[in-house]
């Protein structure tokens, strides 16, 4: 994900990306009008993130599964963990 992820952003540049190892030509997305630096990378980054994380989020409400956001309090409640390492994982968001 991480790598279409680049790819797709780097398309949005002026420079773009090969479309093939051995090609000479660039693809472009929205006429590669974005510089690196520009806001609008910000913007789109910020966009991607809001999209992993309602992704995510529709994934852990279905299966109950979240593997990097622990409800530390829930575990210690159910006994799965002491109260020590409840204590130094309590504010620890990953």
């Amino acid at each position: 994900m991480e790598g279409l992820s680049h790819c797709l952003t780097d398309a949005m540049t002026v420079t773009g990306i090969p479309v093939g190892p051995w090609s000479d030509r660039r693809f472009h997305l929205f006429g590669g009008r974005f510089r690196t630096g520009d806001p609008v990378e910000y913007v789109i980054s910020f966009g991607f993130c809001a999209l992993c994380v309602v992704i995510h989020n529709s994934l852990s409400t279905e299966t109950g599964f979240m593997p990097f956001l622990y409800n530390w309090g829930e575990c210690y409640d159910q006994g799965l963990i002491s109260g020590k390492e409840w204590k130094e994982n309590r504010f620890k968001l990953f």
